[in-house]
């Protein structure tokens, strides 16, 4: 078989901890733990593979890899649904051509950015004003201007009659009573004195 092939190759306890450097989540994503060993977790891999369809089911493969169920599941549905065992190979990129080289530059310049940085540097240089800029030159969204009916003579006076306190006169502003304000009459030798505090 060609796991025994991989045994006499890189020794048994080399196949463990090949089969070992790979970690899968709950989805059944790949992580690496370092990218030196890439190579050998895809032969490793390409060996679990190679031994499901020769007939083995999951707890044989289990057994002969020393790893979990679950694991050698989540490998070769993976390999069935993309024909690759490698993460987000079946996800279409978000980023286009020129994003991607614009991403590359950016860490050209800076290499301690993490990905939540890049993503607000790309923000930075490509902002909203650009893009739509572009949707309207594509012609994909038309600009939406504010309707308002016209107004008539008659429905315009009342409006314009609230503005009559502009040109009053101080005597009429005292007559005023705010809703902030009480009307106190102090009561003195000559006459009542209306205030407004």
């Amino acid at each position: 078989m060609l796991i025994l092939d991989l045994q006499n190759h890189y020794g048994s306890n080399k196949t463990i901890e090949i089969l070992k450097l790979a970690h899968y989540s709950k989805r059944g994503c790949v992580y690496l733990e370092e990218s030196r060993k890439r190579d050998a977790i895809r032969h490793a891999v390409s060996e679990l593979v190679a031994v499901f369809e020769a007939g083995q089911n999951r707890s044989q493969v289990a057994r002969q890899l020393n790893s979990g169920r679950y694991t050698v599941r989540c490998v070769y549905q993976r390999y069935q649904a993309t024909g690759t065992w490698r993460r987000g190979s079946c996800r279409k990129s978000v980023t286009t051509q020129h994003d991607d080289r614009l991403l590359v530059t950016i860490l050209l310049q800076n290499c301690r950015l993490n990905s939540v940085h890049l993503g607000q540097q790309l923000h930075k240089v490509k902002g909203w004003k650009s893009i739509d800029r572009r949707l309207e030159g594509n012609f994909q969204r038309q600009p939406d201007y504010a309707q308002r009916s016209n107004l008539s003579e008659i429905d315009s006076k009342p409006r314009t009659s609230t503005g009559e306190h502009l040109n009053w006169a101080m005597d009429q502003w005292k007559v005023v009573l705010f809703s902030d304000e009480c009307r106190i009459y102090l009561h003195g030798k000559e006459k009542n004195l209306p205030n407004n505090r």
